[in-house]
């Protein structure tokens, strides 16, 4: 995992050349607004890590997400079990309410 800027300032003179939390925020915000999604840049990141994950392990997903910690994407992929074990629920009560 690489500990480099992921995102450059062309204008704010930084010491690293990093775009401020707050800058990222407000260009996140503004471009959600744009879309018209109601979300804010956590939830942002939060829908990231959660789509990575349906599509890579942990290790690798880890990389894209730029999470310190592979604990911390744990809580993402418990949503995304818990969420399929939901579907596979209904799933089964279907199958038991059709066969009665």
């Amino acid at each position: 995992m690489s500990d480099g800027p992921l995102f450059l300032s062309l204008g704010n003179k930084n010491k690293d050349g990093r775009l401020t939390t707050r800058h990222i925020r407000r260009i996140v915000k503004q471009l959600l607004g744009f879309l018209g999604v109601d979300n804010s840049t956590h939830g942002f990141r939060h829908f990231f890590a959660t789509e990575t994950l349906k599509v890579l392990p942990a290790h690798r997903a880890q990389k894209f997400t730029r999470h310190k910690s592979i604990d911390m994407l744990q809580v993402y992929n418990d949503e995304i079990q818990r969420d399929e074990d939901v579907e596979l629920l209904h799933k089964k009560l279907e199958q038991v309410a059709y066969a009665s």
